[in-house]
């Protein structure tokens, strides 16, 4: 079942009949289809066939892709606020959990008036910004993303993490553009609960991170799967990440390609900035020898 992921949304009112249009002619132009139609035009539809046959075995990064070009499907459920208390530094290794830092938070009404990540608490699409990492089993609906879901082995699982620049839109200006935007992934697996982190630093705003969980029965490890780390952005879809997000030092996030900049405001067509979400997905493999 193909992954069907929310569209990325500013927090304030907007159009989106543009961002479909422009969908449409991204998959009209995806060179997967044109390679096709030409090769059945040439050769016919037995050659076609094995050439799609030849495409699909080839591809691994059909995942992330899928997620940024599927659009109309219906996103996670608003989240509410966190009901712990917040760490005090950003997670390491180790991670066991929970999200941070304390910090001051806004409304869509009254946005921060410097840039700010993750910090709106009743963003209408997706709720509390400081619980920004959900989860899911892979091919499930998006409406089963959650804080904590039960798995087991031999299973994918997408992660779901929304970033957002918080700076009010007429502040809009190379100031107000977040700089050096990152997202670590860190994957913390115990015997049967598996901890999934992820960190949203910046060069000019105060670092923030959240997590979810996954608890199983069996003895089992989470396994970061290699190439399906996608951040989808307004106008174009998004990219797939450039580097490993589970490094210690991360992956660059952007609005249009991995170069750390993330601004506010509106582009010429009227697409909101500013916004986005990283999708991944991790596998959940047996413990051998466990018991």
């Amino acid at each position: 079942m193909t992954d069907k992921p929310p569209r990325a949304r500013r927090v304030v009112r907007g159009t989106w009949a543009a961002h479909v249009r422009k969908m449409a002619a991204f998959l009209r132009a995806d060179p997967r289809w044109t390679i096709g139609t030409a090769i059945s035009t040439a050769i016919g539809a037995a050659a076609l066939v094995v050439a799609i046959s030849v495409a699909l075995a080839s591809s691994n990064t059909s995942a992330g892709q899928q997620d940024a070009i599927d659009v109309g499907d219906k996103g996670p459920p608003p989240v509410a606020a966190p009901t712990d208390d917040p760490g005090a530094t950003p997670p390491s290794d180790d991670y066991d959990g929970g999200w941070g830092p304390d910090r001051e938070v806004f409304t869509t009404a009254n946005p921060a008036g410097y840039v700010a990540l993750n910090s709106i608490t009743d963003n209408p699409v997706h709720g509390d910004e400081r619980n920004f990492v959900q989860v899911r089993q892979a091919g499930a609906p998006n409406e089963t993303y959650s804080d904590v879901i039960r798995g087991g082995p031999g299973t994918e699982y997408v992660v779901y993490a929304w970033v957002a620049n918080n700076v009010a839109d007429n502040f809009a200006s190379p100031v107000a553009t977040l700089r050096g935007l990152r997202a670590r992934v860190i994957l913390n697996s115990g015997s049967n609960e598996h901890v999934i982190g992820v960190a949203i630093s910046a060069d000019n705003a105060t670092a923030v991170w959240d997590g979810a969980t996954i608890f199983t029965r069996e003895s089992s490890a989470l396994e970061y799967v290699d190439g399906s780390a996608w951040f989808h952005t307004n106008p174009d879809g998004g990219f797939a990440l450039a580097d490993d997000p589970t490094t210690a030092k991360g992956a660059l996030l952007g609005q249009h390609f991995a170069d750390g900049e993330l601004p506010v405001g509106r582009d010429s067509d009227g697409e909101y900035l500013g916004h986005g979400y990283l999708t991944f997905r991790v596998k959940m493999v047996e413990v051998q020898g466990a018991g």
